[in-house]
């Protein structure tokens, strides 16, 4: 998967062996300071994390030291996970868990009984339920999107971008003879209310594009647009709208300033989030003001 500048300039290029060698030594988390506040974080004193790749250890350190630093003045998180192409799906879970304190995170299905698993939250939430958004775009596919689903079906957080790639089938390595081994896809990953993650994807609770006109992309935009791909189950029903969301646009004007990723300021979709998370703190709401799903399981 390529980063950012992939998607803004057509005529980027970069080899699968260039890009290995650019993410190996790329740092264990990217946590910054912007406006004089800690890490990414807005006038607004919202905390804004950007994890990258497979690493996910720094998100409870990170979160530990805004706490620490700015105690009652840290009103909430923007998760950023544009163009995280996902990693081990027990960091996955992790993650997960730590901003929930129960529910479902993220379940298996295949042909076999034996390839069902759940994974459950367990009690303890690193943020005390600070409000959450977490930016996802075409480049969030796998273990992001696990992380995504889980924090969004469980009302912890709310969503907001462009669909995410819909990455979400579980592979199991099988040993051949002769030192030899073949990979299979034996399950799909679901999210807590049911819904396949592969080919659909996760859809956000606000969508909101980095454009006002359609950039170009670097490969396939999601995993539907690949040919031969596992067909998919039922289709997630769109969420809720989301009544704080109601003034923030969709696409940003015409006159928003190029984006230079040395400036959040023109970042459209990291505005928006934390413009949305700072109103999720100011009503007083550590969720997310959507009402619970209601319905049979697709499952």
């Amino acid at each position: 998967m390529a980063n950012r500048a992939s998607q803004r300039d057509p005529d980027f290029r970069m080899s699968r062996d260039d890009y290995l060698a650019w993410a190996e030594q790329q740092p264990a988390g990217r946590f910054e300071r912007i406006d004089g506040v800690v890490v990414a974080m807005a006038p607004e004193r919202v905390g804004h994390t950007r994890i990258k790749g497979e690493v996910y250890a720094a998100l409870r350190e990170a979160v530990a030291k805004f706490r620490k630093e700015r105690g009652s003045k840290l009103r909430g998180i923007v998760l950023d996970l544009r163009n995280n192409p996902g990693g081990l799906l027990d960091q996955a879970v992790d993650v997960a868990d730590d901003f929930l304190n129960k529910g479902t995170i993220v379940s298996t299905h295949g042909r076999h009984a034996v390839d069902d698993h759940t994974w459950t939250a367990s009690p303890g939430d690193i943020t005390g339920g600070l409000p959450v958004v977490v930016l996802v775009n075409d480049g969030s596919a796998s273990a992001s999107e696990i992380v995504t689903g889980a924090l969004q079906d469980n009302h912890r957080a709310l969503v907001m971008g462009t669909r995410s790639f819909g990455k979400g089938s579980v592979q199991t390595l099988f040993p051949l003879r002769g030192n030899g081994a073949i990979r299979l896809t034996t399950a799909r990953y679901y999210t807590p209310n049911g819904y396949s993650i592969q080919g659909w994807g996760i859809t956000p609770n606000v969508e909101v594009h980095e454009s006002d006109r359609r950039v170009e992309a670097f490969g396939p935009e999601h995993e539907d647009d690949l040919n031969h791909t596992l067909k998919v189950g039922a289709k997630p029903p769109k969420p809720a709208p989301v009544p704080l969301a109601a003034d923030i646009p969709s696409k940003p004007p015409k006159d928003w300033p190029k984006y230079d990723p040395k400036k959040p300021s023109t970042d459209f979709q990291l505005q928006q989030a934390l413009k949305l998370v700072t109103a999720m703190a100011n009503a007083g709401d550590h969720g997310t003001l959507v009402a619970p799903a209601t319905g049979k399981r697709p499952i």
